[in-house]
């Protein structure tokens, strides 16, 4: 092999050597800042669960709850809070029952809050628009839950009636008929509302749809409205009909009855 030959091979093969020398150290570079934004996300994170105070729990508990954090816990509890972490992995009855009790405390709180201030965003809505309805005019046939050609029979309100409204909470606002069925509640002081919500739910599902919904926690308090897991009797109902919609229960007997209509 010519010396010029032998020459080119040896710059080539640098050549080769440096530029894969070159693309090991950005991937180097390039992984330790992933990992350094990763540690960096996480103490971000740690900045904003808060304190021990905060959640009310003492130090060791804290403590104890940061280092279950640092494990698969931190995967499986990510979105629960301190608390229940802490009741998910309590030992003992009584441990359990102290976690427990703070959680509800503090979710008791946490809707309370939640109520008043949706009721306070009622109320700046009526005072700031009060000569603009809450649903404005249109057309409400595919939302009756009975035909257009059809009357209910024996639909004025009577005192000691109760109407049972059937819900999907999953789709979040009804626009279609509860803000109707809660006019006819204030108009009409001797009747009484109970509300079923459809689905596997838990109870802070039902508060937190009834927080969004405006449902007067007065009224709820009072019994007049009563808020309800459907146990089966939107199966049971010999009406094929989906939620929402409503009966007017009278002396035993119901009925589907058109909001519209009372």
């Amino acid at each position: 092999m010519k010396t010029y030959e032998r020459l080119f091979c040896l710059c080539a093969g640098m050549l080769i050597f440096l530029l894969s020398w070159s693309s090991i150290q950005a991937e180097n570079v390039e992984n330790t800042q992933e990992q350094s934004t990763r540690v960096e996300s996480s103490e971000n994170q740690n900045t904003t669960i808060g304190t021990a105070q905060d959640w009310g729990l003492s130090e060791s508990e804290w403590n104890q709850y940061k280092r279950w954090m640092q494990g698969t816990d931190g995967l499986w509890y990510a979105h629960m809070t301190p608390p229940a972490v802490l009741g998910m992995r309590a030992d003992s009855p009584e441990a359990q029952r102290h976690f427990a009790e703070i959680v509800a405390r503090q979710e008791h709180d946490k809707v309370e809050r939640e109520l008043a201030f949706n009721n306070a965003v009622f109320i700046a809505m009526r005072r700031l628009y009060p000569d603009e309805p809450i649903i404005k005019d249109f057309d409400k046939s595919a939302f009756n839950p009975v035909s257009a050609n059809s009357k209910s029979k024996n639909a004025i309100l009577q005192p000691g009636d109760r109407l049972a409204l059937f819900e999907n909470i999953q789709q979040g606002l009804d626009l279609a008929i509860l803000p109707k069925v809660l006019g006819l509640l204030r108009a009409n002081n001797k009747v009484s509302l109970d509300i079923y919500c459809r689905g596997n739910l838990d109870d802070n599902a039902i508060r937190h749809w009834a927080a969004l919904n405006n449902i007067p926690a007065n009224l709820v308090g009072s019994g007049r409205i009563t808020l309800n897991q459907d146990d089966g009797r939107l199966k049971n109902n010999t009406v094929d009909l989906k939620p929402p919609y409503l009966l007017l229960v009278r002396d035993g007997q119901s009925q589907v009855v058109s909001v519209w209509d009372l």
